[in-house]
């Protein structure tokens, strides 16, 4: 098992990772799906991301990794190198999901504990990660890679729940 920058998989990869996502059914992180985009635009729309000076305006620097088993992309995190007001509402430094057809199988802890490596690499020592009160799997997630519930938020008629993990 092996935790990929997305300029690291292959198109083929990435695409059969996008076939499985039901239409119905909004999948996070958002940065791991081109929408309308072909997949060079998608690509390209990556690559800006990465850095300030590239990064779209009201936007912050952040990478998409895939978490790869068997040369198969099981699911996918964002993220995101620093927080704006945004994101410290909701959305937090990072992002992720699994597949439909792996999930319950503890690849989102294995990617959430990817992650924060990661981001203590770059510095951060607070990592901000949230999800929707209602998103059970996800609370546990966070709680078993060490979250600790600071609180939660009312916004847009959505209820957040604000974790902190400390490095």
């Amino acid at each position: 098992m092996r935790f990929i920058s997305a300029f690291e998989a292959t198109r083929e990869q990435i695409e059969e990772f996008w076939s499985e996502l039901p239409p119905e059914e909004p999948m996070v992180p958002a940065a791991a799906y081109p929408g309308e985009m072909t997949y060079e635009q998608w690509r390209e729309k990556l690559r800006r991301s990465l850095s300030e000076e590239t990064v779209p305006e009201g936007k912050v620097p952040s990478s998409l990794y895939f978490l790869e088993d068997g040369g198969r992309l099981i699911g996918a995190a964002s993220i995101r190198h620093r927080l704006n007001d945004a994101l410290l509402r909701h959305g937090g430094h990072v992002g992720y999901g699994v597949r439909p057809s792996e999930r319950g199988h503890g690849y989102a802890a294995v990617m959430l504990r990817e992650s924060v490596k990661l981001l203590e690499k770059m510095g951060q020592r607070r990592i901000l990660v949230t999800c929707d009160r209602n998103n059970i799997a996800s609370a546990k997630t966070i709680l078993k890679c060490g979250g600790k519930l600071e609180n939660e938020l009312f916004e847009n008629g959505v209820t957040s729940q604000r974790y902190w993990i400390d490095v």
